[in-house]
């Protein structure tokens, strides 16, 4: 038999085949011993040594290794610093807002921080002055230099036509125009590169930059919550000063204001309130004529949430105007619970804190009502609409308004968004519950002043006279008063400036009643304008039965009203930062029991005063002459003339202002001359404090 093994067949005496071939047999063989196997032997291998192996691949290895490292080192060697370029300043900026504001959640601290970049990227550029811009590039009047045209505005005119709206939060009767809606342009945008498209670029970066508070996480809507955890933290501990804590954070960015009070605690210091301060549009006569109240309880019924002391409280004061009394309507432990009243007199233990709950709710309100909704929402927005809705380019009353409406939509589209809508500025500076603030401001009508409060009490054609006619007004108060406040006598001439110059510019355009009938968009400007009011919407059947006489003179009244909203009164009830600055002085909110807000109230209330003290165009310019009345520049006489006239005219009119100015000034540096309580100064009709159009 044949070996199975692995020796080939020489254990067996059969000689092992050499090479690859297989040893096979024959098939005779096959044939003669059947059982006889194939015997294949194991191949034995002849190819060449690897290539891999060899020393030339060693050789490119090492190069290409080289050229590799090389290669990466190149590319990633510049991204290693970039990356450390932006990893390092994130981290900084990281820990930075993290011991920023160690009190406040990210919706806090990222408008303060806004706020200081915005305003010190603007002190870079000179305040924007009527006289030194442009409203037409083609215009060989203006200043066409390099230098001007890179740090003007350029105002452009626009046609008269439907402006793209949208409605105010909360149902408020309010359409406020878009951003993208804006007349002027400026010009450093363009030169960015952005052309004509920067509007609607600034308008979608601007809209996505203002919605970012509103959805951030708010501690400050927590009920109770936030109060609770931070305890002690948010209190300022005695003798720890308020205005210092507020300065070091918002100082470099705070509004300065003229208005100085050394004593801020006293019973005659409440006095000055209520006369000069914040509260002599509210001042009432009492029916007995035994002396005076300011009313703030209207805000009394209005629910807080927990931990948080409620609003509301009227102050009465005797014949010569001493404090005599505080009565407040406060809310019980459950909404079911009816308000109780509880009064407060002088000397008793709690009529310190019954004075600062009162000075903080005149402010609220103030805030709430005179300022953001009867001058922003209401007369500064119906003048832009209506100027821009009714007038076309070149109608003298649309060229006189122009200044007058200056950044007004910017101002109230960034107004609305940052201050009305909940989880915002406002609700986070305003104690109210979301349910409340919602019945605060649709309760807004019903608590408008200077005169919208006589409604119902007088004919709707004493109403509608005395609503736009400053001048009427003041005198009635003064005679409900029985007492020549120096408010309405200086606000009174203001009136008298802004009213007599209105005047001789329609004559000037208008010579004839003729005149006056023919021009049918100056009829539908005055019907858009008293339609848009709440205190006068019911009342446009009267406007449109006045005779061509009547009309001319009302229409007087309304250009003389509007001009007089958006300087005096924004002044009056806007530049309210010597309030904002101590939250022992006055608080949009505070603890429960406590005469002294937060350190994030006192934080929040200033960054609202800084967002809404942005410089705008001033009333008064410093030069002399034609262009002393900063205004003038987008008025056109009809011919030329008529130009000697429009010059004279507002020339007049400069040096009125001026005149009002110096009276002012006199009255402030002999306060102390007077006897009380007219021993202060006031500071809110002073021409010289007044920016031409509303701020923000």
């Amino acid at each position: 038999p044949t070996c199975r093994c692995s020796c080939g067949g020489s254990a067996m005496g059969v000689p092992p085949r050499s090479g690859d071939e297989q040893v096979e047999l024959a098939p005779a063989e096959m044939e003669r011993d059947p059982d006889s196997l194939v015997v294949v032997m194991p191949p034995t291998s002849t190819k060449r040594p690897s290539f891999f192996c060899g020393p030339g691949f060693l050789v490119l290895a090492i190069l290409g290794t080289l050229v590799l490292g090389l290669m990466l080192y190149i590319v990633l060697m510049p991204l290693t610093w970039i990356m450390a370029l932006l990893v390092f300043p994130a981290l900084f900026l990281s820990f930075y807002l993290n011991s920023f504001l160690p009190l406040h959640d990210w919706a806090e601290k990222v408008p303060v921080l806004l706020i200081k970049f915005f305003i010190a990227e603007r002190a870079m550029w000179p305040t924007p002055r009527f006289a030194d811009m442009v409203d037409r590039e083609e215009d060989t009047t203006d200043d066409a230099s390099c230098c001007h045209r890179a740090l003007g505005e350029l105002y452009v005119l626009q046609p008269k036509r439907e402006l793209v709206k949208r409605p105010a939060d909360w149902g408020i009767n309010a359409n406020l125009p878009v951003l993208a809606e804006a007349e002027y342009i400026n010009l450093r945008s363009m030169r960015l590169g952005l052309s004509c498209f920067w509007k609607d670029i600034g308008s979608l970066l601007t809209d996505r930059v203002l919605g970012l508070m509103a959805g951030m996480h708010n501690t400050h809507t927590e009920d109770g919550g936030y109060l609770r955890r931070h305890g002690a933290k948010v209190r300022f501990a005695r003798g720890e000063d308020p205005v210092a804590y507020v300065m070091s954070i918002m100082g470099d960015v705070y509004p300065t204001f003229p208005d100085v009070w050394d004593d801020k605690f006293s019973d005659d210091a409440l006095a000055r309130l209520c006369l000069h301060g914040l509260g002599p549009q509210r001042l009432e006569r009492l029916p007995d004529g035994a002396g005076y109240v300011v009313r703030t309880n209207s805000l009394a019924p209005l629910r807080v949430r927990e931990g948080y002391e409620s609003y509301g409280g009227d102050c009465y004061l005797d014949a010569g105007f001493r404090p005599v009394r505080i009565v407040r309507m406060e809310q019980g432990g459950s909404p079911w619970e009816p308000l109780t009243e509880r009064t407060y007199t002088p000397g008793s233990d709690d009529w310190g804190y019954a004075k600062f709950a009162f000075r903080s709710s005149l402010f609220t309100l103030v805030t709430v009502c005179e300022h953001l909704y009867g001058i922003h929402l209401q007369w500064s927005n119906v003048t832009v609409v209506a100027a821009r809705e009714r007038l076309g380019a070149a109608h003298p009353i649309r060229r006189l308004l122009t200044p007058y409406y200056f950044g007004t939509i910017q101002v109230n589209h960034i107004a609305n968004s940052i201050l009305v809508p909940w989880g915002t500025l406002g609700s986070r500076n305003f104690a109210f519950t979301r349910e409340a603030l919602q019945h605060a401001w649709r309760a807004m009508p019903s608590l408008m002043v200077d005169g919208a409060e006589v409604r119902g009490r007088v004919s709707d054609a004493e109403l509608l006279r005395l609503c736009f006619d400053c001048g009427a007004y003041f005198r009635r108060r003064t005679a409900d008063l029985g007492v020549d406040l120096p408010y309405y006598q200086q606000g009174g001439e203001y009136w008298l400036a802004i009213h007599r110059m209105v005047d001789e510019y329609v004559a000037l355009w208008y010579p004839s009643l003729e005149a006056v009938a023919a021009d049918v968009e100056l009829l539908d400007f005055l019907l858009h304008v008293v339609g848009s009011l709440d205190a006068t919407a019911h009342l446009l059947p009267l406007v449109r039965e006045m005779d061509t006489a009547a009309r001319r003179e009302f229409a007087v009244d309304v250009i003389s009203r509007l001009i007089f909203a958006v300087t005096a009164h924004h002044e009056h009830y806007g530049s309210v930062s010597v309030y904002a600055q101590d939250v022992s002085f006055c608080s949009f909110a505070w603890p429960k029991g406590e005469a002294c807000g937060t350190k994030t109230t006192a934080i929040t209330q200033a960054t609202l005063m800084a967002a809404t003290s942005f410089p705008m165009p001033p009333l008064m310019s410093q030069r002399k002459g034609y262009a002393g009345f900063t205004e003038s520049k987008f008025l056109r006489a009809p011919c030329a003339a008529l130009e000697p006239a429009l010059q004279q005219l507002c020339q007049r009119h400069s040096d009125a202002l001026a005149a009002l100015e110096r009276k002012c000034n006199t009255h402030v540096a002999k306060a102390a001359d007077r006897p009380f309580p007219f021993n202060y100064g006031l500071w809110c009709f002073n021409p010289r404090w007044m920016e031409a159009s509303v701020s923000v």
